[in-house]
């Protein structure tokens, strides 16, 4: 992505594109609705130029970084995410044609539970707009992991893409102090609210996938790094998958009241 002036310009094939801003537009229009979270601005799509344009705000700042920095208001904004993603999967709709399925392992057989998703939510993809004190969702593209082109499936998938990467985002600096369990819950707890129980039981059906996913996506990672970061990063990885492997047995501890945490630092 480039940012250009007033705006972020981001190249990708002309049919992903269309996609990605429809589902912009209409995730724009339900924050709006709840009130919950702001959506940037689509500006338009350039089929010649094979990219698509978005409003820049540039007192924006990922929750990663926030997080990083040790700011105990992630907990607050993490609470808010997960809500947020519960309005979404329970009122975005594409039209059938844009209707383009994750693996059958991601589908569930509770139709209910399958939804409209998000694609690749993740700390580096929700963020806060200090200046008017706003939470803000971006990359409505699904994760290039997956191609970017899946848009429907199972709802956990989202819920649980976002757990894994939560635990990937520690820095080799913080990864004994990276305190991903309590901002796991702080999440859950958001999405979840009256309903934990059913989320739980869901989440459970699910967790088989997730290891296997966990363990492509680091190789993937591996694969595309340089000799030194990607020693490092695996190190940290076999540091925190078991502690991810850990956090799933403990799932029966949320409660509906607000999760308390030390912040991470």
């Amino acid at each position: 992505m480039e940012i250009i002036g007033a705006k972020i310009c981001k190249p990708g094939k002309t049919s992903l594109l269309i996609v990605e801003a429809e589902k912009t537009l209409r995730a724009r229009a339900i924050g709006q609705s709840s009130g919950l979270f702001y959506v940037p601005e689509v500006l338009g799509v350039d089929p010649a130029a094979s990219r698509i344009e978005f409003e820049y705000i540039e007192s924006l700042e990922t929750l990663r970084t926030i997080a990083r920095r040790g700011d105990t208001g992630i907990f607050d904004l993490l609470e808010q995410v997960g809500r947020s993603l519960r309005v979404v999967h329970q009122e975005l709709v594409l039209d059938d044609d844009m209707r383009i399925p994750l693996p059958e392992a991601w589908i569930d057989r509770d139709q209910e539970a399958n939804v409209f998703i998000h694609g690749d939510f993740m700390l580096g993809n929700t963020a806060y707009d200090s200046a008017s004190n706003r939470l803000v969702l971006l990359d409505w593209s699904a994760a290039p992991f997956f191609g970017r082109t899946p848009t429907y499936g199972s709802r956990y998938f989202d819920v649980l893409w976002f757990l894994s990467r939560l635990f990937n985002d520690a820095t080799c600096r913080q990864m004994f102090k990276w305190d991903a369990e309590g901002m796991a819950d702080a999440f859950l707890q958001g999405y979840g609210g009256d309903k934990m129980a059913e989320l739980i039981a869901g989440i459970k059906v699910h967790w088989p996938n997730v290891l296997p996913m966990q363990k492509a996506y680091i190789h993937q990672r591996l694969r595309n790094s340089n000799l030194l970061p990607g020693t490092l990063y695996y190190v940290m990885q076999f540091l925190m998958t078991p502690r991810l492997r850990r956090y799933s047995r403990s799932f029966t501890h949320l409660k509906t009241e607000h999760p308390s945490g030390s912040p991470p630092q």
